[in-house]
């Protein structure tokens, strides 16, 4: 539902992941943040435990300005030079970060994995200094690919710097079904994120 919020003015939207402290997150929305925020829970996560250790081969690097920001994107860099840099938020950081440690085994891609708190207003600066680094952009998220949060990171990032190869991977343009094995089709899964990684590499 968030993709209907993200450009009302004003307006802060926030989303919790398995990579962000929900509970630092929502006291920083309600006792530290004067402006209106809308708080995004994915209900998958709630059976979730949080993920303190970094992605195997990576480190938590906070870029200058993120590290007293009240809703901090997460940067994790490895260890060797990055092919392409993969950016998520909410309850698709597990299946990204499977993807990635796939495409390092089978492909040996080496990637640059960004998680933000906050999608809106959208903190431009450590994702355009990672796609500085790369070259190459992957965007995952849950909602359906038009219009949404993907849309507006892939459009800042191509006129910010020109050339990147980018691909986006969300939910089918269909209503979410009811029927699990029907979701299932229609959300985004680890094949398609690696699909798309294979895809900014070739």
């Amino acid at each position: 539902l968030e993709k209907m919020c993200l450009g009302v003015p004003g307006l802060v939207v926030v989303a919790i992941s398995s990579r962000h402290d929900p509970g630092e997150l929502l006291r920083r929305a309600v006792i530290d943040d004067a402006r209106p925020v809308l708080f995004l829970e994915q209900k998958i996560l709630y059976a979730r435990r949080l993920q303190p250790d970094p992605p195997a081969g990576m480190q938590l690097v906070l870029d200058p300005g993120e590290d007293d920001a009240l809703y901090p994107t997460g940067v994790w860099r490895p260890s060797l030079p990055a092919d392409v840099s993969v950016l998520t938020y909410g309850g698709t950081t597990e299946m990204t970060e499977e993807a990635i440690a796939q495409a390092f085994e089978e492909d040996e891609t080496v990637a640059e994995y960004l998680v933000p708190a906050q999608l809106a207003p959208l903190r431009c600066a450590p994702i355009l200094a990672s796609v500085r680094r790369t070259g190459r952009l992957v965007i995952v998220e849950e909602g359906t690919t038009p219009w949404g949060f993907g849309a507006e990171v892939a459009a800042v990032v191509a006129a910010a710097v020109p050339g990147t190869r980018i691909a986006r991977v969300g939910a089918h343009h269909l209503p979410i079904p009811n029927a699990r094995p029907a979701e299932q089709i229609v959300l985004p899964d680890r094949e398609r994120i690696l699909a798309a990684l294979r895809e900014v590499m070739r």
